[in-house]
């Protein structure tokens, strides 16, 4: 549950002016919630709200992620496909 917090927190800080204030809220919302019912030792209410806090957090993953794929043009599908050159550094001569 502290690593979770800690790492909410911290996604907070570092990506503050790309996080919508709606989500930062309820993010900031859900940390409460885990640290209200850590302190309680009821492993599985702590367990539900870390789950709730993980779901609220990956949408800053998800956001970012959109974010970044919107602001870089689209390959086309023969380039997303070609296969990398064989490294050859391996083989014995």
């Amino acid at each position: 549950a502290d690593q979770t917090v800690y790492t909410a927190e911290k996604s907070l800080r570092d990506y503050a002016e790309k996080v919508p204030a709606e989500l930062k809220t309820s993010i900031e919302a859900k940390i409460k919630e885990v640290q209200e019912v850590k302190d309680k030792d009821v492993v599985a209410d702590i367990e539900t709200k870390t789950q709730e806090l993980s779901a609220e957090l990956s949408k800053i993953g998800e956001l970012l992620q959109q974010q970044s794929n919107e602001a870089q043009p689209e390959k086309p599908a023969e380039e997303a496909t070609e296969k990398p050159e064989e490294d050859n550094t391996d083989k014995k001569e």
